[in-house]
């Protein structure tokens, strides 16, 4: 597990939500917070086996756990054009980025920060309720631009 600090946050958020802190679930968190920004369901998989190769969880419960964590607010989802649903946990205090996605290697890095703020703000101040937005960018990196 990577800090207990982390793994207490999560428990209380799953309790507060009615979901069980499972060691399940505990792995699966610490996979999303040790590997890369976004990961899909058989990446997540893939690490989880290769950290408990004889008690790893199934497909269908890492599956269901993140369907679980995205609804209670653990986690975002993120599709990148390639049919595969990507996921990463949410900061603590709410703040969520955007990404830029290599077209030639898949490489994804986040952006420091979201200037789509003020336009949700405006929205928010002509009546809308419960917003949110989605952004990635797409491009070649420059190590495949060489």
């Amino acid at each position: 597990m990577k800090s207990s600090h982390n793994l207490e946050i999560w428990r209380n958020h799953l309790r507060t939500h009615g979901l069980k802190c499972t060691k399940a679930r505990e792995i699966i968190l610490d996979v999303l917070e040790s590997g890369p920004c976004l990961q899909s369901v058989d990446e997540i998989v893939q690490k989880i086996s290769e950290i408990l190769p004889e008690n790893a969880p199934d497909w269908t419960t890492v599956y269901r756990s993140l369907i679980k964590f995205e609804e209670v607010g653990l986690l975002r989802s993120a599709h990148l054009g390639d049919g595969h649903k990507r996921y990463e946990l949410v900061t603590p205090d709410g703040r969520h980025h955007h990404h830029v996605i290599c077209r030639s290697c898949q490489s994804v890095r986040p952006l420091p920060s979201c200037a789509l703020s003020v336009v949700e703000k405006g929205l928010e101040q002509e009546g809308y309720s419960n917003l949110s937005h989605q952004l990635e960018f797409f491009g070649v990196c420059p190590a495949c631009t060489i």
